[in-house]
């Protein structure tokens, strides 16, 4: 219900935090409803703990899959970051 109230921005980025067992269907069911409503954000699904592989794990959420997948929150900011840093470089060279 909340996506529907959202005016999303390019630079935006959504967080969804999961915990194991459940956490791909969860998170992945939300990414599907995510990518529908707002297809222009970025989502980095953070499935706390996880130490498999995350090439396969990203396998698991289909085409509607987030654009990263991290186990820590402090790989979450990293890649947040690292983002941003690129919006900023693209609109200074505008």
């Amino acid at each position: 219900e909340t996506l529907t109230h959202l005016l999303p921005e390019e630079q935006d980025v959504i967080c969804i935090s999961a915990v194991p067992p459940f956490a791909f269907a969860q998170a992945g069911a939300l990414c599907q409803r995510i990518r529908m409503q707002l297809s222009k954000v970025r989502i980095v699904v953070g499935i706390w703990g996880f130490s498999g592989d995350f090439e396969k794990a990203g396998e698991r959420f289909g085409n509607a899959g987030p654009d990263r997948i991290v186990a820590r929150l402090a790989d979450a900011v990293e890649q947040i970051t690292d983002w941003h840093k690129v919006t900023v470089e693209t609109e200074t060279k505008s």
